[in-house]
């Protein structure tokens, strides 16, 4: 059973992570589907546009499969471990070097390896409901998936606060510091009914970021996008007072 749907329309091909009993975490068969799925589209003269999204309304991605992982650890199966991680960075850089714009919808927990799979990819959507957070630190494991790239890149410290600590920022916070690009009210990410889909959307649901590829590419070249993999917001562009273990989040302003 593979946990990785996948929807073609308009130039715009969808990854959609369905495995909501254990909130979409990532285990070795759909780092497997993904990776195969993104290096055929990235050849495909069909598909102009990638998007990540989730099936599930109570999370984006909780991370990787630690469950899987201490259980080939309890059994001594090493291979396994390394297979794991070897494929869930390879998929991390894919997405990081990937030739097409790649869209993350965030409207709910996206953590560990679930900012692997979004963060760095060009366009990163969040909503009101989005939860960001490395954790790895609250099991005795290190920030991992690329995020020694991306965390010293954010503002005054706060990637260093994010890692040491394993704090939770929310959708707002995340677009003030760089790891998100938009905010879209969750509301605006509605179901389409089926059988009344427009000819120009997908089936699974509409955000404003979402109808055609011509609409996204005039938001690739607006100022506030990345143009590329994980160049987060400039520095002068955002500020922010310095997070401590004890002030909570960052506040920030643009």
């Amino acid at each position: 059973m593979s946990f990785i749907r996948t929807h073609v329309a308009n130039g715009v091909g969808e990854v959609i992570l369905d495995r909501p009993k254990a909130l979409n975490a990532l285990d070795q068969s759909m780092v497997d589907d993904m990776d195969q799925i993104l290096r055929e589209w990235a050849d495909d003269e069909l598909i102009e546009t990638v998007l990540l999204t989730s099936a599930s309304e109570r999370a984006f991605c909780a991370g990787g499969d630690i469950r899987a992982i201490r259980d080939f650890a309890i059994d001594g199966d090493h291979e396994a471990i390394t297979r794991y991680f070897a494929g869930e960075y390879r998929l991390n850089q894919l997405i990081a070097e990937y030739p097409k714009p790649h869209i993350a919808l965030i409207d709910g927990p996206a953590m560990g390896g679930g900012l692997g799979i979004s963060v760095h990819g060009e366009i990163r959507v969040v909503t009101e409901k989005a939860m960001i957070a490395m954790p790895e630190t609250a099991i005795g494991f290190f920030p991992d998936i690329g995020s020694t790239y991306f965390l010293p890149r954010l503002p005054s410290g706060v990637g260093m606060w994010l890692g040491l600590t394993g704090s939770r920022v929310r959708g707002s916070q995340a677009l003030s510091v760089g790891l998100a690009t938009h905010f879209v009210p969750s509301a605006d990410l509605r179901p389409w009914p089926t059988e009344s889909v427009p000819a120009h959307r997908s089936a699974t649901y509409w955000c404003p970021i979402r109808p055609s590829t011509r609409i996204i590419h005039r938001c690739r070249s607006r100022r506030s996008v990345s143009t590329s993999p994980i160049r987060m917001s400039p520095r002068s562009s955002v500020a922010c007072a310095a997070p401590s273990a004890t002030s909570g989040p960052p506040k920030c302003s643009i």
